[in-house]
């Protein structure tokens, strides 16, 4: 190599670079992912949107992504355990609680080109868009989101709330709100007592409860010291409405300028200790009320059912009283229809009784009438007979020593005999002549 060769050589490398370098100044290649603003040599501005080869004619390119996204979301090591939340956007509720939220969301660059060159005349770049629009619009957004709600409900029924305020905001912009205060439970601060008036059951003087007259029992209001959770008053914010809508006080940079964030997603609240703290005891507390509430409906069901078992158990009884009462009923109305046929037979019998004495008696009356009562008669003089018979048989008629010749007393006898014979004939009215009519 001489040294006119290494001169040549030298001098074709350099115009090789320049040419190079005048070349990537010359045309310009846009992507379909991106916006590229040119400012040319005289200081005109022009917005390349669509994808393709373009002149540069030596001027100054910037390229913005159409679309990006946003992060601040907290570290964590491999346990799951946050180290640091540098990146994360604070936030402050209505109960004075404090946090950090982690997340992310998406923001696009507009498309018409005053609102681009709008931008870029503004913020220069990407990051400074990012770093000085969506950043605070995000930030702004979540400040104004946290009075909108207490720390408990951000962690649990409203977290769904707390996103679609914080996009909205930072979308539209900051609500204009309205403020009332409130009172409610202060789960860090101990019990305090009070007196209130509770319904309890009126005790007789054996302690028993008094019922009334459908068996319930009467119920009245006595002061009684009970132990409430403390409480404090608090400032809740709600967003002006008008047709449903809420009221924006001041419109977000990012509407102005055309940037559209969207995609908000939150995810994780990361509360300070004591806040974590309150909102633990707070569940345990609302765990502890469901499990009173489940044991008190528990013994609610449990006394309904005793009630409707006692009941039943009473209508069983009453009903077997019941059974009972008409089974003794009915044997007490049988017997009174047997007592009844028992007294219809004696009746029946009675007369019937009656009726044939009264027969008999006609009849022997009859018998009587037609012949002089004669067999009455005849027995009755049998009878007599009989007696004196016996009698007359007991004396001694004749002497044991007689002396000298005289009449024997067998005359004597029997004419006494004769005589009393014919004296009851007489008495019966008895005639023992045969055919001698009278």
């Amino acid at each position: 190599m001489t040294p006119k060769r290494i001169a040549l050589l030298v001098t074709s490398l350099i115009v090789m670079g320049v040419v190079t370098i005048l070349g990537f100044k010359v045309v310009c290649n846009v992507d379909d992912t991106e916006i590229v603003v040119l400012q040319e040599l005289d200081g005109d501005m022009e917005v390349w949107s669509t994808a393709g080869w373009r002149y540069q004619g030596f001027g100054k390119v910037t390229r913005y992504p159409k679309s990006q996204e946003y992060t601040f979301q907290h570290q964590e090591d491999d346990q799951g355990t946050v180290t640091s939340t540098k990146e994360c956007l604070p936030i402050r509720f209505n109960d004075k609680g404090k946090a950090v939220i982690s997340g992310n969301l998406s923001w696009d660059m507009p498309t018409d080109p005053e609102q681009v060159l709008a931008l870029h005349s503004k913020y220069r770049n990407s990051e400074g868009i990012e770093n000085r629009l969506v950043k605070p619009a995000v930030n702004r957004a979540i400040y104004h989101s946290g009075p909108l709600m207490s720390s408990k409900e951000s962690a649990g029924q409203r977290r769904g709330e707390l996103i679609r305020f914080i996009q909205d905001q930072a979308i539209q912009g900051v609500y204009k709100t309205v403020s009332r205060e409130v009172e409610e439970i202060d789960h860090l601060a101990p019990p305090v007592e009070v007196v209130e008036k509770v319904r309890e059951a009126k005790l007789d003087d054996k302690g028993d409860p008094m019922l009334d007259d459908k068996g319930d029992p009467i119920m009245i209001e006595v002061p009684k010291k009970v132990k409430k959770p403390a409480t404090k008053k608090i400032t809740v914010y709600e967003p002006e409405m008008k047709d449903g809508q809420p009221l924006v006080e001041e419109e977000s940079n990012a509407t102005k300028f055309g940037v559209l964030l969207h995609n908000i997603t939150i995810k994780s609240i990361i509360y300070e200790p004591k806040v974590q703290e309150q909102i633990n005891a707070q569940r345990d507390m609302e765990m502890s009320v469901q499990t009173k509430i489940a044991e008190a409906s528990k013994a609610k069901q449990d006394a309904v059912t005793a009630e409707e078992k006692g009941k039943a158990e009473a209508a069983k009884a009453k009903w077997e009283q019941e059974v009972k009462k008409a089974q003794a009923l009915t044997a007490a109305e049988q017997k009174q229809e047997v007592a009844k046929k028992d007294l219809e037979a004696a009746k029946l019998e009675r007369e019937a009784a009656i009726e044939r004495a009264k027969g008999e008696s006609e009849a022997k009356r009859l018998v009587m009438q037609a012949d002089g009562a004669l067999q009455q008669k005849l027995a009755a003089w049998v009878e007599v007979q009989k007696a004196y018979a016996a009698q007359m048989g007991k004396q001694r008629w004749v002497p044991t020593i007689q002396m000298g010749e005289g009449s024997s007393g067998g005359g004597a006898a029997a004419g006494f005999m004769q005589l009393m014979q014919a004296q009851a004939a007489r008495q019966l009215n008895l005639d023992m002549q045969m055919g001698r009519k009278r």
